[in-house]
């Protein structure tokens, strides 16, 4: 039997092209967003919370410093989020976590991904 667990993906690799700047690294409330999205994770019970890591990746994990979150590298990054997201549902696959499903719209995953969404 599978643990009842909810993890959490913060998508982090991107490379904010649109922005001019590594918006995780955008302070917010005295916080950057990185930081902010994964302790908002936490603090929602999310276990485990995965970041996805790419550009600026060194940054980015000294702003997480003392968070126990799982770094997961995207070192495709700069093809755009798909490549993030996939990165992410793949860690995920490797963990004993409890039901999940990609999307609301996939009635054939019910514990694991279907790999038909």
């Amino acid at each position: 039997m599978l643990p009842e667990r909810v993890a959490g993906v913060v998508l982090a690799a991107g490379l904010s092209s649109r922005m001019g700047v590594n918006k995780m690294l955008l302070e917010l409330g005295g916080r950057t967003l990185v930081r902010r999205s994964v302790t908002t994770a936490f603090s929602a019970g999310l276990d485990p919370v995965l970041v996805v890591l790419g550009h600026e990746s060194d940054r980015v994990r000294a702003e997480l410093s003392g968070l126990p979150y799982t770094a997961v590298l995207n070192s495709d990054y700069a093809r755009g989020m798909n490549t993030s997201l996939r990165a992410g549902i793949a860690a995920l696959l490797t963990m004993p976590l409890g039901p999940w499903c990609c999307w609301a719209t996939c009635r054939w995953s019910t514990h694991r991904w279907c790999g038909r969404c």
